[in-house]
């Protein structure tokens, strides 16, 4: 096949949107983006415990992954907790993420060692407040992060003001913490031009899927970032392809000026406690400024 035909029309599909797009997605991530942020989530989690003392035998922390996707910040942070001779008795994980193809590929995954519980919870970060644990406002995050430069999703106007609001209602007052990425490729000024490539990616999952995606148009837009590509799904039956799903997938995103985010959280209650570099990105540290 050649980079013609993947490029015929196909319906408009968000990334997230299929058991393969999400498979497709997992492989990605996992295999050629490999995000570097392993460290800084666990040094976050040891901060956690070391702000906030548990008060009783039943007392648990809580820990919610915004964005979670397949879970992977949450299955790294248990690990790192497993090597440093813990265990996660007293952690209880929420993963949110909007797509329920996501969630369902972090649920099949196992987390290892064991927390207290886990959640895999259908929703959108701009809503935390209303959706359980959160919505009786008895319950109150230790730890929020929203990873792998997530924000950026939040590009129509004042999404990201009311997803820093949201932190205010839920995380705990005073020890609570809430660590949000900024991707380095996300920034104003700062995208980098690659030449388009075909990606030939076999399925993991699916027997004879093969996955092949082509990028399109790239368009930035003031503080946005328009990107097209088309993606196929094919499998091999008698040494002949056929296309099981075919998708444009359209995607929109919003850059960040240096100050920002910061500046966005400061006025809604939030404050920044300090940033922490990473190869690709930079992890912004906050917490709850008024009660």
């Amino acid at each position: 096949m050649t980079r013609e035909n993947i490029e015929t029309p196909g319906p408009n599909m968000d990334i997230y949107s299929s058991a393969y797009l999400a498979e497709y997605y997992e492989i990605i991530i996992n295999s050629i983006l490999v995000p570097s942020d392993t460290s800084a989530y666990w040094t976050a989690y040891k901060n956690m415990m070391s702000l906030r003392t548990l008060d009783g035998p039943t007392a648990t922390y809580l820990v919610i992954d915004v964005g979670t996707g397949n879970g992977r910040i949450i299955r790294e942070m248990a690990t790192a907790v497993a090597n440093a001779g813990l265990n996660l008795h007293t952690t209880e994980f929420i993963g949110l993420d909007t797509s329920q193809h996501m969630l369902d590929r972090a649920a099949s995954i196992p987390i290892k060692p064991k927390p207290a519980s886990v959640s895999w919870i259908h929703g959108s970060a701009v809503e935390l407040a209303s959706m359980p644990p959160f919505d009786k406002g008895v319950r109150k995050a230790d730890l929020l992060v929203f990873g792998f430069g997530s924000i950026s999703h939040l590009w129509r106007d004042g999404e990201a003001e009311q997803f820093l609001r949201q932190i205010t209602f839920i995380l705990r007052p005073y020890t609570g913490r809430a660590y949000i990425s900024v991707h380095d490729n996300l920034t104003e000024g700062n995208q980098k031009e690659e030449p388009p490539l075909l990606d030939e990616t076999p399925s993991k999952s699916f027997p004879n899927i093969i996955y092949r995606k082509v990028d399109g148009e790239h368009i930035v837009n003031g503080n946005r970032c328009t990107t097209k590509a088309f993606f196929e799904a094919t499998k091999d039956v008698n040494d002949e392809r056929h296309i099981v799903e075919k998708a444009q997938i359209d995607m929109d995103l919003r850059l960040w000026g240096k100050n920002d985010i910061s500046n966005l959280a400061s006025q809604c209650g939030l404050s920044l406690v300090d940033t922490v570099k990473g190869e690709e990105e930079t992890l912004l540290n906050m917490w709850k400024v008024r009660l």
